[in-house]
């Protein structure tokens, strides 16, 4: 059993630390201009203003100016170009951004993306051996690539032209192809290194357009094309959890509009299907889109997301998003029979710096969101392998402070592949070797930090329920868009007392509902994912009296709502 070291009066067992960004006193207006200035201070130039001339020009990426004349040279000679993507997200959207300048531009463009469970995670070598059969001339790798040397090989024997775009981390090595765009591999001068594969895939279809037209002002329906695929963008920037500061926070934030004026009827129908309201908001793309195109590659095959954000036949686009939706239903349900198993597992297991657990059942499209859902639990890097037809197949998601990749350096021995980033990676270990990983990724993390890494709350400060009002939130809307690196800020309340009868809430019954009350001031609560607090909250079926939570204001009315991120009793 993972043991909680933390305040025992947090019900949640996660450590409150309070940031220095609100001051404690002051007039309301003035502490969120202390806060504002603050986040301002990390977000890059522009921050509270973006502007598309903030983004930077693409050819000072490295590999981005040869990219975008074998690429232009390939549209205008009518070459046959394949652009293969990852099933995720930033895949199936960088990988529908290319087709459609490809095709805008007056090329040949095709989509092939892999099928998780029958080809697995990248270029493999028959994957490779399928984009050869096509005839392509050109392959263009999205949001993957970097350590494909297999299916690299297997395109150069073939004497096919590959671009690589790609933004996870390198190895010992790098590939041998006509470029490689890779700020984690090749930064030169260019000033931010965290773009998604999309957001490489836009840079070079900018610098593609202006070669193609030999002169930086681009013609209308060029530019039209990218402003509107800053939409596609921002939707994988957010489902990639990129940090939204610098150029990520200037192409969400007019990606966001993109999205919501699109005319693309699989956009308009994904919108509908979400039941998304108005103003569209970063947390509308990572808590209702972004999960319904993932869904589809999680379960097996991202063709159907890829289609839905490309097609022109509006018939067909209500079909396929309601096909997502399905799919989406039926990702949540495997979700929460993963969860609920894996917190069994741990009431039975031993402590550790990390978690590692394994089962012969469980889905591994579904394993690295149950790993997202342990870690902000327990605060603790998370593995999960699926043992499916003799295959041991592992997500791993990290906290901060801790390198996801480099754990999993440490236990290479043990593994067939793996790759990512610092906070995420996906692996694949010799079935024979399961129980030796564990011991040798516990000890893997035990080697970043001095003590077991645990859940955490950054509270920006104390504010009471009486500042909820308009101008809290028209001013907490000047940090738009929020996420990575920008998150929405928490506040303490201070002493409440509970109204009423706290209960479990949402379809599945993992949220939390309450009303708090403070003077004369009542709020409902809602809290996501809090719904295993309510024993604690009722201990033998009567509410704690006083408590203090941590809250934030809700972006959209009712303004006497508040989302309910953790709880603590006061004696």
């Amino acid at each position: 059993m993972i043991r909680k070291t933390t305040d025992p009066l947090s019900l949640s067992g996660r450590h409150w630390c309070f940031a220095s960004a609100f001051a404690p006193e002051g007039s309301l207006a003035s502490r969120l201009e202390g806060l504002i200035a603050q986040r301002c201070a990390s977000l890059g130039s522009g921050s509270l203003r973006p502007s598309l001339a903030h983004l930077h020009p693409p050819e000072g990426l490295p590999g981005v100016s040869e990219a975008a004349a074998r690429l232009a040279a390939a549209i205008q000679a009518r070459e046959s170009i394949a652009v293969f993507g990852d099933y995720d997200s930033d895949g199936v959207c960088g990988t529908a951004l290319l087709v459609g300048f490809i095709e805008t531009a007056g090329g040949r463009g095709r989509a092939c993306l892999p099928h998780r469970m029958r080809d697995g995670y990248g270029l493999t070598a028959a994957s490779a051996q399928r984009l050869v059969e096509t005839g392509a001339t050109l392959v263009l790798l999205v949001d993957n690539g970097t350590t494909a040397f297999d299916g690299l090989a297997v395109l150069q024997e073939a004497g096919v032209d590959v671009l690589v775009l790609d933004h996870h981390l390198p190895g010992a090595s790098l590939p041998d192809v006509l470029a490689l765009i890779n700020p984690k591999a090749a930064r030169g001068d260019y000033p931010f290194d965290e773009l998604c594969g999309c957001g490489l895939a836009f840079k070079l279809a900018w610098a593609t357009a202006t070669v193609l037209c030999g002169q930086r002002r681009l013609p209308l329906r060029l530019r039209d094309y990218l402003v509107e695929a800053t939409g596609l963008v921002a939707l994988a920037s957010v489902a990639d959890v990129v940090p939204l500061r610098d150029e990520n926070r200037v192409l969400v934030h007019f990606g966001l509009r993109a999205l919501a004026a699109s005319k693309l009827p699989g956009v308009q129908a994904l919108l509908r299907q979400a039941r998304v309201q108005s103003p569209l908001l970063a947390e509308d793309l990572a808590f209702r889109l972004a999960p319904r195109i993932n869904a589809a590659g999680r379960l097996g095959d991202a063709a159907a997301a890829f289609e839905l954000l490309t097609t022109r036949d509006s018939r067909r686009a209500e079909l396929l998003a309601r096909f997502l939706e399905s799919e989406n239903t039926r990702r949540q349900e495997q979700e929460r029979t993963i969860f609920k198993c894996a917190l069994a597992q741990l009431e039975t297991a031993p402590a550790h710096w990390g978690i590692c657990l394994s089962d012969l059942s469980w889905h591994p499209g579904i394993i690295g969101i149950v790993c997202s859902r342990l870690v902000e639990r327990f605060g603790r890097p998370a593995l999960l392998l699926s043992l499916r037809n003799g295959r041991a197949r592992g997500s791993l998601r990290s906290p901060p402070g801790i390198h996801a990749t480099k754990a999993l350096a440490a236990c290479s021995d043990l593994l067939l592949s793996f790759g990512g980033h610092a906070r995420a990676a996906g692996l694949e270990a010799r079935p024979d070797a399961v129980a030796e990983l564990a011991a040798r990724f516990d000890q893997a993390v035990a080697a970043q930090c001095e003590t077991p890494a645990q859940a955490r709350l950054t509270i920006a400060g104390t504010l009471s329920f009486s500042a909820l009002r308009p101008d809290l939130v028209a001013g907490l809307q000047r940090l738009e868009p929020y996420g990575q690196a920008n998150p929405r800020p928490l506040f303490a309340s201070g002493p409440a007392e509970i109204e009423g009868m706290p209960r479990c809430s949402g379809a599945d019954g993992e949220g939390l509902s309450l009303s708090l009350r403070q003077k004369r001031r009542v709020v409902r609560g809602w809290g996501h994912r809090l719904g295993h607090l309510l024993a604690q909250l009722c201990p033998e079926g009567v509410p704690l009296r006083r408590v203090e939570v941590v809250w934030r204001p809700r972006p959209r009315p009712p303004l006497d709502m508040i989302e309910v991120v953790d709880v603590r009793a006061i004696p």
